[in-house]
Formats: structure tokens, sequence, C-alpha cells
């Protein structure tokens, strides 16, 4: 998670031009599509690795778990929070990482750190 906080405000210039050249540049179409092809290769690796090592829940399967990992780790997603809602690089990467700890490692294994409140609570 602290590896894609530092890259996104770094790439959301350039993923956001290509996104919305896409429709009218091939090139960018094609750049666009590969970036967007191989992260959710990773998002299973990543969740295919927890499963193997018996952290992943019983009530989580690898392709679902992916996807939802996929989801909250995605430009969009950190967009709408860190633009839209205002939170720090350091909040998204807090509040993420806590909120895919819960949801994906099994419960004899979390240990949660307490957040502290986002700019909107206080």
């Amino acid at each position: 998670m602290r590896v894609q906080a530092a890259i996104k405000p770094k790439l959301h210039g350039v993923a956001a031009s290509l996104d919305l050249l896409r429709p009218v540049d091939d090139g960018a179409a094609a750049a666009f599509q590969e970036r967007e092809d191989a992260r959710p290769a990773r998002c299973r690796a990543v969740i295919d690795r927890l499963a193997a090592e018996g952290c992943l829940p019983p009530e989580w399967n690898p392709r679902a778990a992916a996807e939802l990992l996929w989801s909250m780790t995605s430009l969009r997603t950190w967009e709408d929070l860190a633009h839209r809602v205002g939170w720090s690089d350091a909040e998204w990467t807090r509040r993420t990482t806590a909120a895919l700890e819960a949801a994906f490692l099994a419960h004899e294994i979390r240990h949660p750190a307490p957040l502290p409140p986002s700019r909107t609570e206080r």
C-alpha cells in the first residue's frame, strides 16, 4: 500500500490523460489497456499468496478477494478519496491497509492499528 500511495500521485496525470485519449488514440488506448490488464493479475498474485499461507478467511474465495483488492487500490478509488474527499496519501495508505487487512487476514493473525479520524470526521 505504501508503494501504491507513492506512485499514484505521480501516475495520476498520465493515467488520466490516457483514459481521456483512449477513445480517439490507439496508442493511448493500448497503453491504458496494458496497465489495466496488469493490475488484476498482480492483485490475484497477492491474494493467492495469502490463500497459500492460510491467511485468507474461508468466507473469501480468491477470485472475489482479488476483485475487491483490485477495486480498493484502483486509481479511481484513490482519486475519489484523495482528491474529492481530501484524504492525504498517508491516510489513504493507513485506511485502505486497515480495511484490506480486516477483510482478508484470518482473524487470529489480525493486528489492526487504531486510525486517526479522517478530515471529514474532524
